[in-house]
């Protein structure tokens, strides 16, 4: 396994250029927010000193002023951070079809022939992303249930016989989740690689799929550790450098965008992963027995 994801990223590293192109796209959205939040930020406090106090040093009270004098101005930074959050979401379910299609080709990277793809399969990866949405809901519903049963169960317990009752759910939950988004990266590649299925079809493949390779979701949550680990170096160098000086400003901007760069690869190396374990272990489609699952379901 170790040495797939070796494979996975030295390819996914080759391509340059795409990942150049994505980063550009994430950092624009970024530098747009920042602006804009920033911009509110020293309305809420009327070009005060106490700004600069509060990015240096954290103060609460400072903070509590913050809100209380300016909370308005504050609180309209909610409805365009969900538009942005909006778009940013949207443009990853966008670009995830010019992505896998690239590495499908394996071609000299064209931002016209890219978007060509990404346009072509919007669609069917928007609905595919309903459908994950509408399986994620679901689970958060069964697993409530769950939690409110183990809750029963351990009441009574000490806190930590409590902590202990709650794992199981908790382990549920987080496995549930982390199969449905897993199976939906196979989805993508299924889609891509056969016209002829629909978004549900793929999903149902994939599902069975991921069912029947278990080594999937080993790769899938090694990859969440590479994730945490990025996040949690971001943490520790954020926490330890601060934005004290003009130098270490300096610094946190690079380590920022260091961290922009960091994301927009590991998602780009997971639709790589599901991409390559398809061409390894293709699956076999036998479109009959699809179309007799359609009718049942409808049925």
């Amino acid at each position: 396994m170790i040495d797939f994801i070796k494979k996975t990223f030295k390819t996914t590293l080759s391509h340059k250029k795409m990942i150049a192109f994505l980063y550009a796209v994430n950092l624009i959205i970024t530098l747009i927010f920042g602006f804009i939040a920033f911009q509110k930020l020293k309305e809420s406090t009327g070009n005060s000193i106490e700004f600069e106090k509060l990015i240096s040093t954290f103060d609460f009270t400072i903070l509590s002023d913050f809100m209380r004098d300016g909370g308005e101005k504050l609180a309209s930074l909610l409805p365009i951070s969900f538009l942005l959050s909006a778009l940013y979401l949207v443009l990853n379910i966008y670009f995830s079809g010019g992505i896998i299609k690239q590495f499908q080709s394996n071609e000299k990277f064209n931002i016209n022939i890219f978007i060509t793809n990404a346009t072509k399969y919007f669609g069917k990866f928007l609905l595919l992303f309903l459908i994950v949405l509408l399986f994620i809901i679901v689970s958060l519903i069964l697993s409530s249930i769950l939690y409110f049963v183990f809750v029963l169960i351990a009441n009574g317990s000490t806190e930590r016989g409590y902590f202990f009752w709650m794992i199981i759910p908790s382990s549920i939950l987080a496995i549930s989740i982390t199969f449905i988004l897993n199976a939906s990266d196979y989805a993508k590649v299924l889609l891509i690689e056969n016209d002829t299925l629909n978004t549900w079809e793929s999903f149902i493949l994939s599902t069975k799929y991921a069912f029947k390779n278990p080594k999937t979701f080993r790769i899938y949550w090694l990859m969440i550790v590479v994730s945490l680990i990025l996040f949690f170096i971001y943490s520790i160098l954020n926490s330890t450098i601060g934005m004290t000086s003009g130098f270490s400003i300096f610094i946190m901007i690079f380590v920022h965008q260091f961290f922009i760069f960091g994301k927009v690869f590991v998602k780009t190396w997971f639709q790589n992963n599901a991409f390559t374990y398809l061409q390894e272990n293709p699956i076999s489609i036998k479109m009959n027995e699809i179309e007799e699952e359609n009718k049942l379901s409808e049925s």
